[in-house]
């Protein structure tokens, strides 16, 4: 559940093992923090999150095998950082 809506990391209905994600995390008011990851053949999927006065800061690591799309439209209170494979 927390990996799904809090971390946001969704397998795409028309995925091969993994091989096509979608990424639109929950940004909960509620939470300041959240780690999740899940390991596939491909590789670890990260999608980590803090808030720190009010900014996000999200952390994105999938693996160069996988084709991801970001859902969702975010404001500037939030940077996406993609990390390297």
């Amino acid at each position: 559940m927390v990996l799904r809506s809090l971390g946001g990391i969704q397998i795409d209905k028309n995925a091969v093992g993994f091989d096509s994600i979608r990424v639109a995390p929950y940004f909960s008011k509620q939470i300041n923090e959240v780690c999740c990851s899940i390991d596939t053949i491909h590789g670890r999927i990260e999608s980590n999150w803090k808030r720190v006065d009010g900014k996000i800061t999200w952390l994105l690591r999938v693996p160069s095998a996988i084709h991801y799309e970001i859902l969702g439209d975010y404001d500037s209170s939030v940077e996406l950082i993609l990390l390297p494979a």
